[in-house]
């Protein structure tokens, strides 16, 4: 028989039937009688010590599950992104911009460190440079153009970050756990265009002490002819994102190889997650970053400002739950913002209706304008 939890009546009233079969000379079983009272004291400690065996069974169930599979739930994740440095004064020869440079949120203690020595090609004024964090978890994420003091670097005038950092990540949910493990059973069959999308969305790099600074948050895998009539019959487009719609071809080039099948450096052969005779080509997602203009009416004594940032940052939450290629919907924008306490209206100017997104982009939180009235 299956384990099934009981309420507190349904002890209660098992226990005083028990009680009048066995001894039918106790007849007051009302509220407040002492035989009652001790009945319900006893009821109450058994409800508990079922939920407490109940949770025990599930949380068992969990991690012995993950156990025998060797799947580990993800740590916490650095925020990454790419930050343009600008110089007004071209160079006839190429200069770099040194691995560990450190720019910086201002007004803030948020820097990121340039990941590799990265070149200024002679004649151009601006390159866009990766970094990373150095504050662990979704903290280090930052909106766009946000990123603009910088240090080391004296041919550089100026830095900015165009698009919003929102790949830092804290340490995996247990909801996010069994999403990716349910991925995980998927891609067990090989060659079906889900398994393609769990196994890449398992990959991910750290750096020399094993931190991790970039992982794949979505991935999507179109098949030509079927999902996509514009291409031909054995041709596969896998795009990539790793949070902030500017993944790295070094993470690009790992998703790669793991859906094509390597052999590590200890000998041991990959088999890969494609089939034969498929070409595989792996794309970074393209940011659609998503400007909003929206007027606000306030309850009756709310406090404006907190009105304001929590809209925007409900706004912000609503557009990073999107996955690659999903329209954003102005009925589910409104409704973000609605649930803002202190809302009691939100008219958008921008957008003025659905807005579509193409298959290999993701819509992003671009400027957020608010007014309030």
């Amino acid at each position: 028989m299956a384990f099934q939890l009981q309420d507190f009546n349904s002890i209660l009233t098992s226990m005083i039937a028990n009680m009048q079969a066995l001894n039918p000379a106790i007849t007051d079983y009302t509220e407040g009688s002492v035989t009652r009272s001790l009945l319900e004291t006893y009821a109450k400690q058994l409800q508990k010590l079922q939920l407490f065996a109940f949770d025990g069974i599930q949380e068992g169930i969990q991690t012995g599950t993950y156990q025998n599979f060797n799947f580990q739930r993800l740590p916490a994740s650095f925020a990454s992104g790419l930050v343009r440095f600008y110089t007004t004064a071209p160079a006839t020869f190429n200069q770099i911009i040194p691995a560990g440079t450190l720019v910086q949120v201002a007004n803030t203690s948020l820097t990121y460190y340039v990941l590799e020595n990265t070149t200024l090609p002679a004649g151009a004024s601006y390159v866009d440079v990766l970094v990373v964090s150095n504050t662990l978890g979704a903290t280090g994420n930052t909106p766009a153009n946000t990123i603009s003091l910088f240090t080391g670097v004296g041919f550089i005038s100026s830095v900015n970050n165009l698009s919003p950092f929102f790949n830092g990540q804290d340490q995996e949910s247990d909801s996010a756990r069994l999403t990716r493990f349910q991925n995980y059973i998927l891609s067990f069959s090989r060659g079906t265009t889900y398994s393609i999308e769990a196994a890449a969305s398992n990959v991910y790099i750290t750096d020399a002490n094993g931190n991790i600074t970039e992982r794949v948050a979505q991935a999507l895998a179109v098949e030509g002819f079927i999902q996509d009539q514009t291409q031909p019959l054995g041709e596969i487009s896998l795009y990539i994102d790793n949070g902030g719609g500017t993944a790295s071809s070094a993470l690009l080039t790992l998703v790669n190889n793991t859906i094509l099948g390597y052999t590590d450096s200890a000998g041991f052969n990959h088999p890969g997650y494609i089939a034969g005779g498929v070409n595989l080509t792996t794309y970074a997602v393209i940011p659609q970053l998503i400007n909003v203009i929206c007027t606000v009416t306030t309850v009756p004594g709310s406090k404006l400002t907190t009105v304001s940032s929590n809209v925007s940052t409900a706004i912000s939450n609503y557009l990073q739950t999107l996955t690659i290629g999903e329209p954003v919907y102005l009925a589910a924008l409104t409704a973000a913002a609605m649930n803002v306490v202190g809302v009691n209206n939100i008219v958008f100017t921008t957008p003025s209706s659905d807005v579509s997104v193409k298959t290999g982009f993701k819509a992003e939180p671009g400027s957020i304008t608010i007014s309030i009235s």
